[in-house]
């Protein structure tokens, strides 16, 4: 606890010098009478007299002494939970959302719901939005200007592919930015890739259609062992061989880089990873467990 006026608690020294002079006054006022018997005295004495006769004084001091603290403005800062939210909107921008199944489009009706959703929100509600097609961007970070998230909202235009995981990741980022106990996500930084493909037994193989990107996997080549992961397509082109021709192609970079075996990495426990990378010739080792530490 702080005093906002710390000079005025001297006056507290009042107090003691009351007291003083209170007990003075009382010896000075003593008189001496003269009575028969004690014990008729003590008899007459009211029960608890001597408590009453200084009761007044000792609730003037303690009034005394309030009103001097009061006056020095005591505060204390302390910590009480606030109303604040944060929220991230992750929309859809893919080219999808250009269909009219909902009218008058997937996307204006998204617009829409986004809209009365902000219309809706306290006034210390923080929102941001996330738009995602063939990657995610942060259009608007948390804000509590509707009028900014208005104009974000109607500024969407759709483009291609969907990475709806890279929106999802994007959303988590904005919010680990604010609260510290939302961890952010894990994920290849253009620095991490820029490492890797510098790297002289490392490659990123990717899978281009027209100007976009829309498959990619990492190959390294340990001077025996090749060994693949992150293989990743785009969501619209998957079942179209795509992941097939990038496997193969890193086979043959492996191959010609001297690898004599190859293997995949798959995180977690995906069937259709799985069933991919068997159908592919890579088999499944049960015995063989990964251990990671961060560096």
């Amino acid at each position: 606890m702080n005093v906002l006026w710390p000079g005025s608690l001297l006056l507290l020294g009042l107090v003691p010098l009351m007291v003083a002079v209170y007990i003075w006054m009382r010896r000075r006022r003593r008189v001496g009478l003269r009575y028969s018997s004690l014990a008729l005295v003590r008899v007459a004495l009211p029960r608890y007299a001597r408590l009453r006769q200084h009761l007044p004084f000792a609730l003037f001091l303690l009034a005394l002494a309030s009103l001097i603290i009061a006056l020095g403005r005591p505060v204390r800062i302390v910590s009480v939970p606030s109303g604040h939210a944060t929220i991230i909107l992750a929309i859809d921008v893919s080219g999808s959302m250009r269909q009219t199944d909902i009218q008058p489009s997937r996307l204006e009706a998204a617009q829409a719901a986004a809209l009365s959703f902000i219309h809706d929100q306290k006034a210390t509600t923080q929102i941001g939005i996330v738009a995602f097609a063939g990657y995610a961007e942060l259009i608007q970070p948390p804000t509590s200007d509707q009028e900014a998230l208005q104009v974000a909202v109607a500024s969407l235009t759709t483009a291609r592919a969907t990475a709806i995981g890279s929106g999802i990741l994007k959303a988590l980022d904005a919010i680990a930015e604010i609260d510290h106990n939302v961890a952010p996500s894990v994920t290849d930084t253009p620095v991490d890739v820029a490492r890797i493909i510098a790297a002289p037994s490392a490659y990123v193989l990717v899978a281009v259609d027209g100007d976009f990107v829309v498959g990619s996997v990492i190959a390294t080549f340990d001077g025996w062992r090749a060994n693949f992961y992150r293989l990743a397509v785009d969501l619209e082109l998957r079942r179209a061989g795509v992941a097939r021709r990038l496997v193969r192609a890193a086979e043959d970079w492996a191959r010609a880089a001297g690898a004599k075996r190859a293997s995949a990495l798959v995180e977690g426990d995906r069937p259709p990873a799985l069933a991919f990378w068997s159908a592919a010739g890579f088999q499944h080792h049960a015995g063989i467990r990964r251990y990671t530490k961060s560096l």
